[in-house]
């Protein structure tokens, strides 16, 4: 029997987010069942398309990691730190503001940790992967289960 057609493009997409954040919460995200991505992950081997599809959106993460914004990170953690020391130095800070700083501060090292994660996996910024065709692999998340 022949495999089932699939949407290419939404498959590469729910592979990588289940790459870093686990079948479990990449399935709903993406509207399919976490057996689906499975089977996405197990058909890689032999689909050429889904293999493409998949390292033409690992290449364009891996250049669009050394965006101005990325770069920036780092001083925006710093100036972030620094207004909470602030804010609770000075004033008498409500929940609500060191809340909010505090969600700036976690969503700006999420990105400062999926940048090492990428480093790591593809190389250090400014390395040229587009001709390599060496992507990294697509492997189950550690919180996966072994069912769907």
């Amino acid at each position: 029997m022949a495999a089932p057609k699939i949407d290419y493009d939404k498959a590469s997409r729910a592979l990588i987010d289940a790459q870093f954040i686990g079948d479990e919460a990449a399935a709903p995200q993406h509207g399919v069942t976490t057996r689906t991505i499975e089977r996405w992950r197990a058909r890689m081997p032999e689909d050429k398309q889904l293999s493409e599809a998949v390292g033409r959106r690992l290449r364009l993460i891996v250049q669009t990691k050394d965006d101005l914004w990325l770069k920036q990170v780092p001083h925006a953690l710093e100036k972030l730190l620094g207004l909470v020391e602030r804010i609770t130095d000075e004033n008498d800070p409500t929940w609500d503001d060191l809340g909010k700083a505090m969600s700036a501060i976690s969503a700006l090292a999420d990105i400062a940790l999926v940048r090492r994660v990428l480093d790591a996996k593809f190389g250090q910024a400014g390395e040229d992967h587009s001709d390599s065709g060496e992507v990294g692999q697509i492997v189950p998340h550690p919180s996966a289960s072994g069912s769907g």
